[in-house]
């Protein structure tokens, strides 16, 4: 066993011999035969145990075997006592995800304060097979049938490729004592259930069953992989975010077979379940979108649009005089310039009115149906919705747009049209000042 470790870490790449090792250890067999073999081979180790007072005086017990065990070794040892319970319930979290979180980031914080360069846990077949299934149980996508990873950044697990029964025959053999933890024959959790209930018939029916997951789940790896490079692609040349809103190219997403996996791969972090991917992008109509609490996805003519949920409408404001104001995201900033120092064309950010617009106060709000303007230079009236729709601007951030109105006339849409009602003359001597106001996102 020792050998198969010791080819399985050093000539596979896996570990260099220099690297330091902070390891796991609970006192089960798992863990301690972990110990023996790092140690035997000669690796610089130091051990780690974490207390999660959950078993009384048998939590206790475990951490006095692990510090007896260390100084047999002679192998530094660390011990941190954890009110698991509490932190449950103040983090609304179960016990075993509040162990696996306390555990993770003390282990990291450990490693970073000895300068260690690992972290070693002692996952072996049995728990891969064990995760793959409760994965599968509880639905899950392609990582999930990817189980425990051996590597994955600072985190090492050197056993995954020996079974339970392996390791135990091997502490047998080599007369090394080990913790039983009594929780483990209880049927509370879901994964003792399937240890005590499934497996056995699983190993029954295919006795390399442990191997074959765990081989499967290293193809998956590689698959999920080589997924990630795809979407990493896709990402680089074909997303873009502006103003903290993100842009896809609907053409790109459709050109590969099962567009909403690469949509769901794009956006994983937004909080959408796969079939709501499979129903945006298997939809017809523009404008059609998926939202939730954090997000909205919708579908304009070019682009799949991410941005973050927001009220359809804004509450309006009233500008009055000079100052800073907002509007939705928007900053609106209204300044006092000299006449003389324009420069025309304006850009489009910015629009420019006598001061006496001003003094009638400005009222920003978001568009209704029906609002009309009349453009810059043009004599008729155009519907501010086909402004917008002229400019391309997305169903889904129309509601963005400010409209700027004076007495319920629209002076400005803000960014895209100019009333021609409220033209200014640049040369005009009647009075030196103007009011320049500009938009920000």
């Amino acid at each position: 066993m020792q050998e198969r470790l010791d080819h399985i870490l050093f000539n596979e790449g896996f570990i260099k011999k220099t690297d330091r090792i902070v390891c796991a250890v609970s006192g089960g067999a798992d863990s301690v035969v972990m110990v023996h073999l790092l140690n035997a081979i000669g690796l610089p180790i130091v051990v780690a145990h974490c207390n999660f007072m959950l078993r009384g005086n048998e939590s206790d017990l475990d951490a006095q075997f692990v510090e007896k065990l260390c100084a047999n070794l002679r192998i530094p040892f660390h011990s941190k006592r954890f009110d698991t319970e509490a932190f449950s319930t103040s983090n609304h979290v179960s016990i075993q995800e509040a162990a696996r979180k306390l555990r993770y980031e003390w282990f990291e914080q450990l490693r970073q304060e000895l300068t260690c360069d690992l972290i070693a846990t002692a996952h072996n077949k049995t728990d891969q097979l064990e995760t793959v299934l409760i994965n599968q149980i509880r639905g899950t996508g392609l990582s999930g049938l990817t189980g425990i990873p051996n590597k994955r950044e600072s985190i090492i697990r050197p056993m995954l490729s020996f079974t339970q029964k392996e390791i135990r025959q091997y502490a047998s053999e080599n007369k090394i004592d080990y913790r039983n933890d009594s929780s483990n024959a209880s049927d509370k959790y879901l994964r003792n259930k399937l240890r005590h209930n499934v497996l056995p018939s699983l190993l029954d029916i295919e006795p390399n069953i442990e191997s074959i997951v765990t081989r499967n789940s290293t193809h998956l790896q590689e698959y999920d992989s080589l997924i990630d490079h795809v979407i990493s692609m896709v990402k680089k040349e074909h997303v873009r975010t502006t103003n903290g809103i993100t842009f896809i190219l609907i053409n790109v997403v459709h050109s590969y077979p099962h567009p909403h996996i690469i949509l769901y791969r794009l956006l994983s972090n937004t909080g959408f379940s796969y079939e709501q991917f499979r129903d945006i992008t298997s939809s017809k109509d523009v404008g059609s979108h998926i939202q939730n609490d954090a997000f909205n996805i919708s579908k304009d003519r070019t682009d799949y649009i991410v941005r973050p949920t927001e009220k359809n409408t804004f509450e309006a404001i009233t500008i009055s005089k000079l100052g800073t104001y907002h509007f939705g995201r928007k900053t609106i900033l209204v300044e006092e310039q000299d006449r003389s120092s324009l420069k025309l064309p304006f850009p489009k950010n910015k629009c420019v009115v006598d001061r006496s617009v001003l003094h009638q106060s400005i009222a920003v709000r978001s568009v209704v149906v029906g609002d009309k303007i009349q453009p810059f230079g043009l004599t008729g009236s155009k519907l501010v919705s086909d402004v917008l729709i002229d400019n391309k601007v997305a169903n889904s951030l129309k509601s963005l747009v400010p409209i700027f109105e004076v007495d319920q006339e629209i002076l400005w849409v803000g960014g895209y049209c100019f009333s021609e009602k409220y033209r200014i003359n640049p040369d005009s001597s009647e009075d030196s000042k103007v009011i320049v106001i500009s938009i920000f996102d």
